[in-house]
């Protein structure tokens, strides 16, 4: 709850956010009803969309690491059995 100044200059308070609800069919728009939410309701919804958004950056970045680490472990086998096949080259033209 807060107060606000009005263009008469007369101070109210302000309690909870009223917007009505809309429905729109053939062109013609109809209240439903009025829809009453705190401020407190407010930030709690913003907090929670907010958490879940930020739990999802960090599960599509883990998965992104995963696959890196995945494609990296499987880059340092290959080299190494490149470098065991180039060593075995190597014998082999010796011989």
């Amino acid at each position: 709850m807060g107060f606000k100044k009005t263009r008469q200059g007369e101070v109210t308070k302000v309690q909870d956010f009223v917007m009505p609800s809309f429905t729109l069919k053939k062109k013609q728009v109809t209240v439903i009803s009025n829809i009453r939410t705190s401020s407190f309701d407010l930030l709690s919804q913003l907090s929670s969309i907010m958490d879940q958004k930020i739990a999802d950056s960090y599960k599509s970045t883990n998965d992104l690491l995963v696959k890196l680490t995945n494609k990296l472990q499987t880059i340092k086998k290959c080299k190494s059995v490149d470098d065991n096949c180039s060593s075995q080259q190597t014998l082999v033209h010796r011989l």
